[in-house]
């Protein structure tokens, strides 16, 4: 892959200095679509990818390495048999992970990635079908998955050498035969479903998948019983993307059939049954229905806390919102113009900025990848 685009290349870039660049791949059949992104220690940054494999309806893995001036310094394509990446690019320590499955035993694998991009041999897992992961607060994986023999969603602690030190199933219904919904998922881009997990500041777990029938929201201690559900109205109403702010309160980005809502504050109980139609309060109409979205917290300079949330517009251009601790909008930043530009990732920077990945299309047909850089500064005018 090589920089097509750069917003300036007649001057040599600093780490800081906002960047926009535009990746080509000499082969016009080559499709990445980067799902994860994460900084590592010595200023590079790893990009997780998934790219179209010939001989397979599922998604294959790409790593790609870019350096502190947003310039590609390696692109390794994983084995094709590992395919469906999950859960994004995962830090343990000083290693990096990312959650894949085995296109023929459909087991979860987990795969080192090593500074230069390189790839390890994976772990086995004995969970088919992961869906999502994130990493804990003491270190470890937090993992769903689904077990279609016995029709439930199994929420699992993993270590970094790949065993299973917790687990729990959920049945998604005795008679709610879902491999189908789950396989789609897999193999059809617009049938993606919206599988994350995640850790309360008091240690409870949540994960967003299939429990009784229906999408939703499940807080679990790993108990026999969830301690509180968020349900959804099979897969057409419910939860696209969330943020743990403290306690009780979430950033929220929801939805209600074709409709999508953002809350940037939330009363989420963990140890309650409620529904996520009582979230919406309105639609958010700019947003395009199906839309990927990722709230994060970014630590201003100054010290102010601000939650970002990014997604897409209706005209195919990324949309980043800002809003203050308190939960009042305080700027918004798009972009993409004559082009569309989907969502991919976004980060917050060591110094206040925010990189943001994506894809844009050339010649309105061939899918690239793109990499923004906004510096601190900026973000400090675009919320003034």
């Amino acid at each position: 892959m090589v920089i097509l685009m750069s917003c300036d290349e007649e001057t040599e870039l600093a780490p800081t200095d906002k960047y926009l660049k535009i990746y080509d791949d000499r082969s016009y059949n080559n499709t990445y679509k980067p799902i994860s992104m994460i900084d590592t220690e010595t200023g590079g940054t790893l990009v997780l990818t998934e790219r179209s494999l010939q001989n397979s309806n599922f998604a294959g893995c790409s790593i790609i390495r870019i350096d502190s001036i947003g310039d590609i310094t390696s692109t390794v394509e994983v084995p094709d048999n590992i395919v469906a990446p999950v859960g994004g690019l995962l830090q343990m320590g000083s290693s990096y992970f990312f959650i894949a499955m085995d296109e023929n035993s459909l087991l979860t694998q987990l795969v080192p990635v090593n500074e230069d991009g390189s790839v390890g041999t994976p772990n086995v897992i004995g969970l088919r079908y992961p869906l999502a992961a994130s990493v804990t607060s003491d270190g470890n994986l937090l993992v769903l998955s689904y077990d279609s023999d016995d029709r439930r969603s199994i929420i699992s602690i993993i270590g970094s050498d790949g065993s299973v030190q917790r687990a729990q199933g959920y049945s998604v219904g005795a008679a709610n035969d879902i491999e189908p919904i789950i396989f789609d998922h897999f193999t059809n881009p617009d049938a993606r479903l919206t599988f994350f997990t995640g850790e309360t500041d008091d240690g409870r777990f949540y994960f967003n998948g299939f429990y009784n029938f229906t999408l939703s929201l499940v807080f679990t201690n790993f108990g026999v019983e969830p301690t509180g559900v968020v349900q959804g109205q099979q897969t057409f109403t419910g939860i696209r993307s969330l943020l743990h702010l403290n306690t009780d309160q979430y950033t929220v980005m929801g939805y209600q059939f074709d409709r999508n809502f953002l809350l940037p504050q939330a009363t989420i109980r963990s140890d309650e049954i409620t529904s996520s139609v009582d979230l919406f309060l309105g639609a958010t109409p700019e947003v395009r229905p199906g839309a990927p979205s990722k709230s994060i917290a970014l630590r201003q300079p100054g010290g102010d806390l601000l939650v970002v949330t990014a997604t897409e517009t209706q005209n195919r251009q990324t949309i980043l919102y800002f809003h203050d601790e308190t939960g009042q909008l305080k700027g918004i930043e798009l972009l993409g113009s004559l082009n569309p530009f989907t969502f991919g990732d976004l980060v917050a920077t060591n110094d206040g900025g925010l990189k943001v990945m994506g894809t844009t299309f050339l010649a309105s047909r061939f899918e690239r990848v793109y990499l923004a850089l906004i510096p601190a500064s900026e973000i400090n005018d675009i919320v003034q």
